[in-house]
């Protein structure tokens, strides 16, 4: 089974099955395995299984960035 991370942040660019994937976070940039499938995907968040590893992802809101 693989390991589940749960993150707030936002995609750098649209996911592509295959293709390494960016996930900006508050604080760091992670870089992850390719993408092997999109598992679900609303306006609040995305769930991305990779090669490594299931990641789900709650958006940040912009405004939010932008006070930063």
């Amino acid at each position: 089974m693989k390991p589940i991370k749960e993150i707030t942040g936002y995609l750098a660019y649209k996911p592509i099955i295959g293709k390494r994937l960016v996930i900006c976070t508050k604080h760091h940039m992670i870089w992850t395995s390719p993408v092997a499938a999109i598992r679900n995907s609303t306006e609040t968040g995305i769930e991305i299984e990779t090669k490594n590893t299931v990641y789900k992802l709650t958006f940040l809101e912009r405004l939010m960035l932008e006070a930063v």
